[in-house]
């Protein structure tokens, strides 16, 4: 499920899951989804697992039954003014900002009184852009459901674009590994494949729009941003734009909502970039709040919440919930890295 140095190292040991708890020391945790629908969602097909509406429902169950979820604010009264926390206190999140979260998400955890924070890609709201991630999955999507022999597909990329693989495998590595960088070769592999972007994103509509996101946000919620455009933000060559990234999207988000704060999460992570940069970057701009990472539970900076991603069902009994194998996993893996001197991100 969560593939780390500590399935060999301490993967198989009996340790109570209580016992784990007092082991690891931690303060507040957040658990990160993205989508969850019980039907086909192209713009993620290949890049991100999706759970059911049944076992996101049961990952609730076991959630509310074995911990304390807390809200934003009271995450952010915690480490600003010092204000306790209740035992085993973690965060609902979810990330990118799909319309999925207003229809489905939204409905669920009003129904149960779960408060939640939903991160936007401030670029994608009303569907004006699709994230590349997204063109990934499309990509995919039209893949997948070609009638062409995937060796002719990719000899076809090949002569437009040489430097693509013909073996399917290590195509499969090459195009993962695409970054904001060979956007350009994105685009030309969603037009060589029939992924029409704009298209989807007029009939599918599959992001938040701004009115969604100011109901959601006046019905309780904490709304954070997301980056401006989704890129990875440690492959960015000035500092300048990197903090643009944050600081105008957490701005864009607090003009809807009518905050004085925006919280932030980023894109795949941020183990790259400097704690102290972005220190720098908060103390500048106030109107960012805390940051929200993707390291499992691994100790950060004191203004960065650790999540980890909960978003593959395996391991999951039909229609029930793998959270709490997923939750002793992730405190093993910081149990591993304690043990190694290394449970804090630097």
């Amino acid at each position: 499920m969560i593939s780390t140095p500590f399935d060999v190292a301490l993967g198989s040991l009996p340790i109570p899951f209580g016992l784990l708890t007092k082991l690891v020391k931690r303060d507040v945790a957040g658990l990160l989804y993205h989508c969850i629908s019980d039907q086909f969602v192209p713009h993620v097909a290949g890049v991100l697992p999706v759970k059911t509406i049944r076992q996101f429902e049961s990952d609730l169950e076991a959630l509310q039954r074995l911990f304390s979820v807390v809200s934003y604010d009271d995450a952010a009264a915690h480490v600003n003014e010092g204000k306790a926390l209740p035992p085993q206190a973690v965060l609902l999140t979810f990330d990118d900002g799909f319309s999925n979260a207003y229809h489905v998400v939204r409905p669920i955890l009003k129904k149960r009184g779960l408060p939640a924070t939903f991160f936007i890609v401030t670029d994608t709201l009303d569907n004006r852009k699709m994230a590349d991630t997204h063109k990934k999955a499309l990509c995919n999507y039209c893949m997948a459901v070609s009638n062409r022999p995937i060796a002719k597909t990719l000899s076809l990329i090949n002569q437009k674009l040489p430097e693509a693989p013909r073996d399917p495998d290590k195509f499969r590595t090459w195009f993962q590994n695409l970054t904001f960088e060979d956007c350009a070769r994105l685009d030309s592999l969603c037009d060589m494949l029939n992924a029409d972007v704009a298209r989807y994103l007029a009939d599918h509509q599959p992001y938040l729009t701004r009115e969604q996101t100011r109901h959601m946000a006046d019905e309780g919620f904490t709304i954070g941003a997301h980056s401006r455009s989704h890129r990875e933000l440690w492959l960015l060559k000035e500092q300048d734009e990197m903090e643009r990234e944050i600081t105008e999207s957490c701005a864009e988000i607090c003009l809807i909502t009518g905050k004085t704060t925006a919280p932030f999460s980023f894109p795949y992570q941020s183990n790259r970039i400097s704690r102290r940069t972005l220190a720098a970057i908060r103390a500048r701009n106030p109107h960012v709040g805390l940051l929200f990472d993707t390291h499992g539970f691994r100790k950060d900076s004191p203004f960065i919440v650790p999540r980890q991603c909960f978003d593959n069902p395996v391991g999951a009994p039909p229609g029930g919930s793998n959270l709490a194998l997923a939750m002793r996993h992730a405190y093993l893996a910081q149990l591993f890295w304690t043990l190694r001197g290394r449970s804090q991100i630097v």
